[in-house]
């Protein structure tokens, strides 16, 4: 079953970044953006019910859900639909591996938590690899502004993603949440 699962979730957030690239044309990046998650919410709310996974929540959770929701599903879309006017696709999901120095840094600040020396190799050499994928632009003069500000656009979103990993596990910290959590690693 966790084979089954981590193949569905490579393979939908794989494809996600094709989506993405589609998508963009004539109707603004933002209101593609909400187009897409309206319609997604359309569809899965009438799941939910069905399955009875709405859950009863208080006030203070829908001010985690707010800042879960905008980190998730609005600031991180923006920025990552605003990138790849500027630079490919591809480089975006390279770029969203970040995710993971971004998770270990917010638990240091936030949790108080020291992530594992392997991370910091991790995150190191997951620097290197991007320098070398932006190699040939840098050393070629052809790094301008614009791949720049894809670039920072790109590292801003994925600090959006890994916000959101932590305002969830705030949610599901408060009493009034079931279940467990800890900080994401």
């Amino acid at each position: 079953m966790n084979l089954f699962l981590y193949a569905s979730t490579v393979v939908l957030w794989g494809t996600t970044w094709i989506a993405i690239h589609f998508q963009l044309g004539e109707v603004p990046v933002l209101v593609s953006a909400f187009y897409r998650f309206a319609i997604a919410g359309a569809l899965f709310l009438p799941v939910l019910i069905l399955l009875r996974g709405v859950q009863k929540t208080g006030p203070r959770d829908h001010g985690f859900f707010l800042l879960q929701g905008g980190c998730l599903f609005s600031l991180n879309f923006i920025c990552f639909y605003t990138a790849s006017q500027y630079i490919v696709s591809g480089l975006i999901s390279v770029v969203f591996s970040a995710a993971i120095l971004f998770n270990a840094l917010n638990n240091r600040l936030l949790w108080k938590e020291r992530a594992e020396p392997g991370v910091y190799l991790a995150a190191l050499l997951g620097i290197a690899g991007l320098v070398l994928l932006f190699w040939d632009s840098i050393a070629g003069g052809r790094f301008d502004s614009d791949a720049a500000l894809g670039l920072g656009l790109s590292l801003l979103g994925t600090y959006f993603f890994s916000s959101a990993i932590w305002f969830r596990c705030a949610t599901r910290n408060a009493a009034s949440s079931p279940g467990p959590a800890t900080p994401m690693r």
